[in-house]
């Protein structure tokens, strides 16, 4: 492989940049990104060796990543396909993906496509917020592989091996459903705190003045990008809005017992929740 095309410069982009550019020297890895700042913060930076229009990135590269939010990855990746060679892979990084192999799923290079989500991330985004350890030892989700072609299964293995990423298979409807608990629902309630930290009376100053490390810890989450998570929202809006009820339900429970002064059942809640096996 001698050209890697990264289309989104941002934290997930950049930070592949930077690690494929340690892992495959030999790559040239040519980026485009809509926000031109964007653009030229990721070339002064080295995120990328060359810029090139999105035209010629496309018939330039035998790997393009589409590192993208996920409503840009649906409306992109058709024409996409329309216009790359037919030797090129071309995989996403979106963090929804019911919509965006639908959005594919009789395309008739469809074979050329592999549906990928890295389980990666923080809370800054942008360029400046790119590292090459991103991605090393966490979870890469392949999904639908019988869809796509030995070439291109091939293709995205070494990006994973490159990236230090184990990869795991589940199929858009699992993926969708699993996210909304483990990576979804934490987002959006980290956002629903946010919101109420900002609405209670004390001014945030004289707050964060006896704050410990706990709300630091409950909070992160909620300096995330909107402008990437809105999207997510929309498309996996019914696995969310599940996962969001059960979650209310919860909260309404732990409510109702403290209003009642059952104190024991409040603790019992708390000491229920206690057993969840902690995440590796």
């Amino acid at each position: 492989m001698k050209n890697i095309g990264i289309i989104g410069l941002g934290l997930l982009g950049g930070s592949c940049g930077l690690a494929l550019q340690q892992a495959a020297p030999q790559c040239t890895i040519i980026g485009f990104d809509q926000n031109p700042t964007h653009q030229e913060q990721a070339l002064a930076m080295g995120l990328v060796h060359q810029l090139a229009p999105l035209a010629t990135l496309t018939q330039q590269c035998q790997l393009i990543i589409l590192a993208v939010p996920v409503t840009a990855i649906v409306a992109l990746l058709p024409s996409l396909l329309d216009n790359v060679p037919t030797t090129t892979t071309v995989v996403d990084f979106g963090s929804a993906k019911q919509q965006i192999t639908q959005a594919v799923a009789q395309h008739p290079k469809r074979a050329q496509y592999v549906a990928l989500h890295p389980m990666a991330g923080t809370a800054q985004s942008g360029p400046q917020a790119a590292t090459p350890q991103l991605f090393a030892h966490k979870t890469m989700v392949l999904c639908q592989a019988a869809q796509s072609s030995s070439q291109a299964l091939e293709q995205a293995q070494w990006l994973c091996q490159s990236l230090q990423m184990p990869m795991v298979q589940r199929s858009p409807q699992e993926h969708d459903q699993q996210l909304a608990w483990v990576s979804h629902l934490p987002q959006m309630a980290a956002y629903a705190l946010g919101n109420a930290l900002q609405q209670q009376p004390t001014p945030l100053p004289q707050l964060y003045q006896i704050a410990g490390s706990g709300l630091a810890t409950a909070t992160r989450l909620s300096h995330s990008p909107a402008s990437m998570w809105g999207p997510i929202a929309q498309q996996n809006q019914p696995a969310l809005l599940q996962a969001l009820k059960a979650y209310q339900a919860q909260l309404s429970q732990l409510i109702n017992h403290l209003e009642a002064h059952n104190y024991p059942a409040a603790q019992a809640f708390m000491a229920q929740a206690a057993q969840l096996p902690p995440l590796k």
